[in-house]
């Protein structure tokens, strides 16, 4: 029989066992410490944390589990990557990539980031898209109904990770830093810093 927590990671409550509770414990210790040097540091721990908590619910009820287990937080952290990887720019480790996902693009949109959207997941210019739609609309007047449809049933992309999918490209934690960091880097430009 092994002892078993509760622990609240990004806002849901999960029960792991306790050896796997050291093992995640020292995984996110470490990582405060390599992100303690940014001043995006808690935005990207955040983000880790977020990250963590789709893998583990995701983990859970593909295995019909009600505990996290050791094997699942390895499996957390292969996915993740780990400081000393991020830290060593020779590493090829190759990393797990998520299925790509079709989000709303609110931080490039017009009017409810469809388009760009679109763009991001079919990677083409979000101008041709845009051009597209408005041939649609002005030629076959379907254009309006299909954007206010897709603008309905898509999701925005919200979370890094979310953003990450919404490109295609790999959800660890090297991709959430730079993400984060490009994002701070445009809020300062935009302030004029």
């Amino acid at each position: 029989m092994k002892e078993a927590l509760q622990v609240n990671i990004a806002g849901s409550l999960f029960h792991i066992e306790r050896d796997a509770y050291l093992r995640l414990r020292n995984y996110l210790n470490s990582m405060e410490r390599y992100f303690a040097r940014s001043s995006e540091g808690k935005e990207i721990m955040a983000d880790i944390e977020g990250r963590i908590n789709e893998l583990s619910q995701s983990m859970i009820g593909a295995n019909r589990l009600n505990i996290i287990t050791l094997t699942m937080v390895q499996s957390i952290i292969d996915t993740l990557g780990r400081p000393e990887e991020i830290a060593s720019v020779n590493s090829e480790k190759p990393n797990k990539m998520k299925s790509k996902r079709m989000y709303r693009d609110a931080e490039n949109r017009l009017i409810g980031g469809v388009c760009s959207g679109l763009s991001a997941y079919f990677r083409i210019d979000k101008n041709i898209v845009r051009l597209v739609f408005l041939l649609s609309i002005l030629v076959f007047g379907t254009g309006t109904l299909l954007y206010l449809l897709l603008w309905l049933i898509v999701p925005e992309a919200r979370s890094t990770t979310e953003k990450l999918e919404m490109r295609g490209e790999p959800v660890n934690i090297s991709s959430i830093e730079q993400t984060i960091k490009a994002e701070f880097e445009r809020v300062k430009e935009n302030m004029g810093f």
